[in-house]
């Protein structure tokens, strides 16, 4: 009698077992042939370090190239943004040139405390955003501000047409 009970015990484990590796491998399939998108799980971001005395409030991609960033002075004064620069993660492109505040080519300016500014990076021919709607795209934004201390902000949005 002991060694039905242990019988029927094992052909359970083993019933359960194959249900579970044709579960994990259908899901592995469907990952493997894009239908099911892991990245795309995860949420739109936009941080830079604590420390930085930058905030970024707002992000957003489109098919024209351009990447924009609301940015916000958190430390108690003023700070002053030196340079930007604005890379993308995929290929490695990098842009400097092209980079708006406020509507205007980019110069070093001041940002009083709590003061926002509209950052826009144009990486133009080398657009790493074209056909990619719907898609998550990883940015780095390069900030030196006048203590000349460099921050790097991380950015993951969702390139919108």
């Amino acid at each position: 009698m002991t060694g039905k009970r242990g019988q029927t015990a094992l052909e359970f484990l083993t019933t359960y077992g194959w249900a579970l590796i044709l579960v994990v491998m259908t899901i592995a399939v469907m990952v493997y042939l894009g239908v099911v998108n892991p990245q795309l799980l995860k949420p739109d971001m936009c941080r830079f370090p604590a420390e930085s005395g930058i905030r970024c409030t707002h992000a957003s991609a489109g098919t024209d190239g351009n990447l924009h960033l609301t940015v916000q002075n958190i430390d108690n004064g003023e700070i002053m943004l030196e340079d930007i620069a604005c890379i993308y993660e995929g290929s490695g492109v990098m842009i400097t040139r092209n980079i708006m505040l406020d509507g205007l080519p980019f110069i070093p300016s001041s940002l009083h405390e709590g003061e926002k500014a509209e950052l826009t990076c144009s990486f133009g021919g080398d657009n790493p955003f074209a056909g990619r709607v719907g898609k998550q795209v990883a940015v780095e934004a390069d900030v030196t501000l006048a203590s000349e201390a460099r921050t790097t902000g991380r950015i993951r949005v969702t390139v919108e047409g």
